[in-house]
C-alpha cells in the first residue's frame, strides 16, 4: 500500500493559535521550549537508533496531545526527518480537533480494522516533512487494534519506506486504559507528560511501574 497521503488540508492559523498549536505568531518563549524538547528528542533517538516515540501521561488533562503535536511540528521543521504524527488515542482521538481538520469518513482506527487504506486516512497538512494520521470515531476495542498485526506492519512499512523517519504516537493516559501497555513491545520509547499542580506524585509512580519494562525517554513538566 502507499504511504503517501491522498488527503490535503490547509491549516487555519487562527484555529492553531486558539488551540495553542505552533503557528506563525507563536510566542517565542514557548517555541524555544519545544525546540529544546525537539533537540533532546533527536539526540536521544539518534544515539539509541529509535524511530517510534509514544507520548502519554499518567491521567487525562496533562497536555499530552498538544505536546505530541507541537513536538511533531518542530521535528518536521528541522528538515532532517520525515515525521509521522499518529493519533492512537482511539477511544478519544483529538489531534484532528486541535488542528482543525474536517471530519472524514475514516481515521486511523478504521485503517487498523481493515476498513480503509492508509493513504485515505493520512493527511498532508501543508507542513513540509509532516504526515498526520488522525482519528475521528471512538473505538471500544482500542487496545486490540493498536496491538494488532496491522499496527506492527504499518510501523515496519514506515520505518523501512523512508530514509530517516520519526513516528510520534499519541496514546491514551497510562492509568486510564491498557493501551499504552498493550503497544509497549513495539514502541522504542515513552515520553511522559505531567502537569503542574494537577498530576500527583503517586500517579507518576504508578505510571512508571506500568511502563517498567519499557524505555522511559523522559518527562515533560507542562503548564
Amino acid at each position: 500500500y502507499s504511504l503517501k497521503p491522498s488527503v490535503h488540508v490547509d491549516l487555519d492559523q487562527a484555529v492553531l493559535a486558539k488551540n495553542r498549536v505552533i503557528n506563525y505568531d507563536y510566542p517565542e518563549a514557548a517555541l524555544t521550549s519545544y525546540k529544546m524538547l525537539r533537540t533532546r528528542t533527536v539526540q536521544k533517538m539518534r544515539s539509541d537508533e529509535w524511530r517510534i516515540l509514544a507520548v502519554t501521561s499518567p491521567l487525562d488533562g496533562a497536555g499530552k496531545t498538544l505536546t505530541a503535536i507541537n513536538l511533531a511540528i518542530t521535528l518536521a521543521s528541522h528538515g532532517n526527518h520525515d515525521v509521522f504524527l499518529l493519533d492512537l488515542d482511539l477511544k478519544t482521538p483529538s489531534i484532528a480537533n486541535y488542528l482543525g481538520l474536517p471530519e472524514a469518513p475514516h481515521g486511523l482506527g478504521d485503517y487498523l480494522a481493515g476498513k480503509a487504506s492508509f493513504s485515505s486516512v493520512a493527511v498532508d497538512v501543508g507542513i513540509e516533512n509532516l504526515i498526520v494520521v488522525p482519528g475521528f470515531e471512538s473505538h471500544k476495542n482500542s487496545s486490540e487494534l493498536i496491538a494488532s498485526p496491522q499496527m506492527v506492519e504499518l510501523f515496519a512499512q514506515i520505518v523501512s519506506g523512508y530514509p530517516n523517519p520519526i513516528l510520534i504516537v499519541d496514546l491514551p493516559s497510562v492509568l486510564s486504559a491498557d493501551d499504552a501497555l498493550a503497544i509497549s513491545p513495539i514502541i522504542d520509547g515513552f515520553l511522559l507528560v505531567v502537569s503542574e499542580s494537577e498530576t500527583f506524585r503517586e500517579d507518576v509512580t504508578r505510571s512508571m511501574d506500568v511502563l517498567r519494562e519499557s524505555n522511559l525517554f523522559g518527562v515533560v513538566h507542562n503548564k
